[in-house]
C-alpha cells in the first residue's frame, strides 16, 4: 500500500471522526408512557337488585286453656307455636306428663325453656296486656326457633299460613282485629285480595281448636301450611312420622308419611 492510500484512509477515518462530533446521532426516545384508561360503563336501572324493605316488627297473641297455649303471629296471621301445658296439681285436666328430657332442656338450655319464646299480648280482665314468657311447664307441639343459634323458624312455614306463589301473602303483616279469651282474628287487606282468619277453641273438644278462613278477591295458588311437627320421644326412642286426617267423600282419610 502506498504512501497516497494510506493518507487517503486517515483523511477518510477523520472526516467520519469530525462527523460524528458536529453532527452527533440524534437520541432515540422512550415513547410516552400511556396512562391505564378506565372506562366506567353505567348501569342499566332495569338490571338493578331492589330489595324490599324491612317489614314491620312481628307481633305475638296467645289465647290458652287448660289443654293448649296456641301462640299467633302477625306474620301471615299464622299460628307460630301449640304448647302443651304439663299435668300438675292445678291442672289435672292436661294428660301430657314431663319427662326427663324436658327437665334438662330447662337446666342446659334456659332460653328455649321459655314458652312461649317471646313477649306476647293476651287477653286478660277485660284489656289486652303485654305478657313475658314463663319458664318451663309446656311441651312443644311444633317446631320452635333455637335461641341462641341462627336456627330460626321462617315465618312461612309457621303452622296455617296462607303461602302461594307469590312473596307478598307469604310473610304479609297481618292486623289484629279481635282478641278475646278463646278468640283471635286478623286480617289482611291489599290491592286485589283480602283475607280474614278466625281461630278459636272448640267446645267441648280438648286439644282441639277450629280455623275459619274467609277470602275475598281472586284466591289463585294458595296453600295452607302444616307447620312443621316435632318428633315425639317414646321410651327414649323418636317416632319421626306424621299422620294427617282429612274429609274426602263424606269420610274420613287418614294419611300417615314418614318424616
Amino acid at each position: 500500500m502506498d504512501k497516497r492510500t494510506i493518507l487517503f484512509v486517515i483523511v477518510l477515518a477523520g472526516f467520519f471522526y469530525l462527523m460524528q462530533f458536529v453532527f452527533p446521532p440524534a437520541k432515540k426516545t422512550a415513547p410516552p408512557q400511556q396512562k391505564e384508561q378506565v372506562v366506567t360503563t353505567p348501569i342499566d336501572e332495569t338490571t338493578k337488585k331492589y330489595y324490599p324493605k324491612q317489614s314491620a316488627k312481628e307481633s305475638f297473641y296467645v289465647i290458652e286453656n287448660d289443654y293448649q297455649q296456641l301462640v299467633f303471629s302477625s306474620k301471615g296471621g299464622s299460628l307460630a307455636e301449640i304448647n302443651l301445658p304439663f299435668r300438675t296439681k292445678e291442672n289435672k285436666k292436661s294428660i301430657v306428663n314431663e319427662i326427663k328430657f324436658d327437665k334438662e332442656i330447662k337446666e342446659v338450655s334456659k332460653p328455649n325453656a321459655r314458652f312461649p319464646l317471646n313477649s306476647y299480648n293476651t287477653f286478660k280482665d277485660g284489656q289486652i296486656v303485654e305478657e313475658k314468657p314463663t319458664f318451663g311447664g309446656f311441651y312443644p307441639l311444633i317446631r320452635r326457633s333455637l335461641e341462641g343459634t341462627d336456627k330460626n323458624i321462617n315465618p312461612k312455614y309457621y303452622a296455617l299460613n296462607i303461602v302461594s306463589d307469590s312473596d307478598s301473602i307469604d310473610n304479609a303483616n297481618f292486623n289484629l282485629v279481635k282478641l278475646e279469651k278463646d278468640f283471635v282474628q286478623f286480617e289482611l287487606v291489599s290491592s286485589d285480595i283480602r283475607i280474614v282468619k278466625t281461630y278459636q277453641f272448640a267446645k267441648d273438644a280438648p286439644y282441639t281448636f277450629d280455623l275459619t278462613v274467609a277470602i275475598d278477591g281472586a284466591p289463585r295458588n294458595l296453600w295452607l301450611s302444616s307447620g312443621v311437627p316435632e318428633v315425639e320421644l317414646t321410651s327414649g326412642s323418636y317416632s319421626p312420622v306424621l299422620k294427617m286426617r282429612t274429609y274426602r267423600k263424606q269420610k274420613n282419610v287418614i294419611d300417615k308419611l314418614t318424616l
